[in-house]
Parts: C-alpha cells; sequence; structure tokens
C-alpha cells in the first residue's frame, strides 16, 4: 500500500482520485487480520510537503499499529513529465513550498546533499517508533 500523507489537503493535491491514507492504513489492518502479510511504499517524499519531520512522525506513529513485513521508502524523482504534473497541483496549494522543491532538485550536488540528509531523517524518526528495522530505503 502506498502512503504519502496524513494531511488531508496535501494527499487529494497530490492524489485526488486515491482513498484517504487512513483508509489504506485500515485496510491494511484487515489484510493483517485475515493473515496476508502486509508493507507500505512510503513515498515518494517530495521536499517540503510530504518530507517534513511532522508528515514523517504522523506516519510512522500510524504505521507503529501495524504489524508491518517492510516499510519501502522513496524520494522525489524529479523527471521532466514527473515535475510538470507536480507543479501544477503544488502551485495552487504552496508556490513558497514548490520553489524550495525546484531549488532541492535542480543541481546535482544539492539533490545529492538532500537526499542523504533525508535517508538520515527518515531513519531516526522510524527508530523513534521501533520501525527502523523495517526500513528499505529505494535510493
Amino acid at each position: 500500500m502506498t502512503i504519502t500523507t496524513l494531511n488531508l489537503g496535501l494527499q487529494k493535491c497530490l492524489e485526488p482520485y486515491a482513498s484517504e491514507t487512513l483508509e489504506r492504513i485500515h485496510a491494511l489492518k484487515k489484510a493483517q487480520e485475515k493473515g496476508i502479510a502486509t508493507w507500505v511504499f512510503l513515498g515518494p517524499l517530495l521536499p517540503e510537503f510530504t518530507d517534513t519531520e511532522e508528515n514523517l512522525v504522523a506516519i510512522f506513529k500510524a504505521l507503529k499499529c501495524l504489524e508491518l513485513s517492510e516499510i519501502y521508502v522513496d524520494r522525489f524523482n524529479p523527471r521532466w513529465g514527473v515535475l510538470n504534473s507536480l507543479k501544477r497541483g503544488l502551485t495552487r496549494y504552496d508556490f513558497t513550498k514548490l520553489r524550495l522543491l525546484l531549488y532541492k532538485c535542480s543541481n546535482p550536488a544539492t539533490y545529492s546533499e538532500y537526499s542523504r540528509q533525508l535517508k538520515e531523517r527518515t531513519a531516526n524518526i522510524a527508530c523513534n517508533f521501533s520501525l527502523s528495522d523495517k526500513l528499505r530505503f529505494c535510493f
């Protein structure tokens, strides 16, 4: 199951046709009750939007109640088509944060350092919820 954010407004901007995150978490719980092994794909984490400490803490707190086999974490891949699609929706959500996202993704050295910090920060937050052993980074 893919999880991006627990912020409903942001989630509707990013995934307008997807079920709400809490519904997804509930579905995972139901699957586990039936003996189905579950895992989560956390991402893509968007700079300034879904990679925030507030968002990551909320997600890991919600995932703590599940018995996940793995949590795959991926960062945003700023490919041209994906970036253009995001720009349309995120401009309406928060233009200032969008400019920071573009800055962090436009320079390879900046993006590399951002990625290193994101991995470290995510691992630290997961550790606070005893979930670090489940993490699998896709970058």
